[in-house]
Formats: C-alpha cells, structure tokens, sequence
C-alpha cells in the first residue's frame, strides 16, 4: 500500500480554514504550570493558530500532546532518585494524564495523544558504544516504550470514560513500525543514516554525515532521521501530521 503524503498535507491547506485548530503540547518529562497559565490567557475557542487561519467559534480547538523521547530516555537516568525505571514510566503517564484534566478544567473537550514509537529504529541506538554508556540493552528501551504505551492507553481510556470528552491516540508506534517494514511505500529510501551526524544548535554550521552525502537534497528528501536521535525530517514529520489527520478525521 501506498503511504506517501499526498500533496494536500496539513501544510498545504489539507483542512479548510476554521475546520479545527491544533494547539500543541510537547511536554518533555512533565507538564509545566506555564503551559496551563497559557491556556487560560489564550482567546478560545475564537483566535489565531496554526498557519494564521482563524477558528470560528463553530470549529473544534484539538490540544495534541506528544509523548517525547524524554518520556523514555530519563527512565535510564533515574538510579540517583532512586527510583526503577518503570516507576519512572508511571510518573510520566501520570504528568500527561494530570495535565489533560488541568486543560479539561480550563474548558478542553478535544485531545490528540500520541504514545511513543520504537526509538530503538533511531540511528543512535545501532551505535554498540551508545549502548555500552547508557548499560542498557535495544529490548530493555523496547520494553520501557511498550510498558510506557501499556499505561498510556489504560490512563488514557480512564481519563476518557470518567470525563465523557474527545479522546484520541495518535499511534506512533505502529506508524514507524510500519515505515521500517516498508519505508518504500511511505517515500523513504533511507531509514537508518541520519542527515546530520550531531544534533543541530542554532548558530552552528550543519555538521552533515559524510556517509550518505548529508547536503545532498535527494538524500535529504528520502531520509526519515534529521540527526541520531529521534527527529524525524520534513517528509518523516509531514506523514506524521497526514497520519494525524486521518486520525482526527475518522469516524470510526
């Protein structure tokens, strides 16, 4: 099957202006009391958002919530608190789930949630020197994400029954799954080589890996990674945001 984007993506108009708005939420480790503060001091349902079009007080306001690699990665890190790392995934799905109910309260009726993909398909983790640093092994981060969206769903599914709001889950996991089984079908040619072989800074020259030829715009437009670590490239963050889409808009 055929997953390429097609060119009526979110970022060309793929929903008319006024249909819903998307107000995003990439928490990191914890939601912070400033996110909320914004919230409030936000116009809604009527102001500006996304490309500049305005929502009407008709249209649905979406609040999307991405889980982020920190969600997993801090878990690693968590001996000096003392803390296991599956305690940590418990803290991280209870941060997410306690700020929707802080949005609910300040009048949220329409969520997107995603929970984590595989970040093991991140070219860092094929590097055996990353591995042996962090003490862990490939299945022990697998079983920190699937423990991680285990929670999610159930916290989530909790959160939905006892609120009676629009609660959707944005399936991540299966969509990078899917790409790495069949990168071809989604436009990818490259799924393991990143782009850049550090992570971008602003104000710094693009240290671009020599191994695929990193500058070059044909590589750069079929490469799924941006940098070793989980940043996905324009065509990887534009079939994130057509999958996005089809799951707002699907009745079933």
């Amino acid at each position: 099957m055929d997953h390429r984007p097609r060119p009526d993506t979110w970022g060309n108009g793929a929903l008319a202006a006024g249909e819903l708005c998307l107000r995003e939420r990439n928490r990191g480790d914890a939601w912070s009391s400033q996110s909320v503060r914004s919230e409030r001091e936000q116009d809604s349902p009527r102001h500006f958002c996304g490309a500049g079009a305005a929502v009407p007080a008709a249209g649905r306001v979406v609040h999307v919530q991405r889980a982020g690699l920190g969600d997993v990665w801090r878990q690693r890190y968590l001996a000096a608190e003392q803390r296991a790392p599956d305690q940590g995934v418990t803290l991280s799905v209870n941060a997410i789930i306690s700020g929707l109910q802080q949005l609910a309260d300040l009048g949220a009726k329409h969520f997107l949630v995603s929970n984590l993909p595989d970040i093991t398909l991140a070219p860092l983790f094929s590097e055996p020197a990353f591995l042996q640093a962090t003490g862990a092994t490939q299945s022990q981060f697998q079983g920190l994400v699937s423990e991680f969206n285990t929670q999610l769903a159930a916290g989530l599914s909790t959160f939905q029954s006892q609120t009676g709001l629009d609660v959707k889950t944005l399936d991540l996991n299966t969509l990078f799954k899917g790409i790495a089984a069949n990168p071809s079908d989604y436009g990818f040619t490259n799924t393991t080589q990143p782009i850049l072989s550090s992570m971008p800074n602003v104000g710094t020259t693009p240290a671009y890996n020599p191994a695929i030829v990193g500058q070059d715009p044909q590589v750069q437009h079929g490469s799924l990674f941006l940098d070793p670590y989980f940043d996905p490239t324009a065509l990887g963050q534009t079939v994130m945001a057509q999958t996005a889409r089809s799951t707002l808009t699907s009745t079933v």
